[in-house]
């Protein structure tokens, strides 16, 4: 699922003392986020639950993907009654949190997400399976 990156990326020491796995995340993306002079992006309950719902189905189908059951970002915005310009979706899974938040970094269309000066907001979800890996959707708007 997971592959070895050796080198840590910028934000992952900001995961210690988050709440929970999903506060984890929105840590590191805001700690990497500032790591390249960018805002931090304000957490979204809205986009928090279309997250969730997402991580849920993966670890459902025991699949990364972006098209699920739900379709795609821009119809589960839809279905959701959500209004966004533009939004984008991080999906990772991975042994660790920290390894998870090295993948995204070391894609380039992740890391795009990861630092668009026009998101604003964030939602996230981690769900971890029975084998103690983790699974995470980051949802990004405007």
């Amino acid at each position: 699922m997971d592959r070895f990156i050796p080198a840590a990326a910028p934000g992952e020491s900001a995961s210690s003392g988050a709440k929970d796995d999903a506060d984890a995340m929105h840590r590191m993306v805001n700690a990497a986020r500032a790591s390249e002079g960018l805002p931090a992006l304000e957490r979204d309950v809205s986009l928090d639950k279309l997250a969730l719902a997402h991580v849920e189905e993966m670890l459902k189908a025991n699949i990364v993907g972006h098209t699920l059951s739900g379709g795609d970002l821009r119809l589960r915005i839809e279905a959701a009654g959500l209004r966004t310009k533009i939004a984008g979706e991080n999906l990772a899974s991975a042994k660790t949190l920290e390894n998870a938040h090295r993948a995204l970094w070391t894609s380039p269309s992740h890391r795009d997400n990861l630092l668009r000066t026009q998101f604003n907001r964030i939602g996230v979800a981690a769900m971890r399976s029975s084998d103690g890996s983790v699974w995470v959707t980051e949802v990004f708007a405007d």
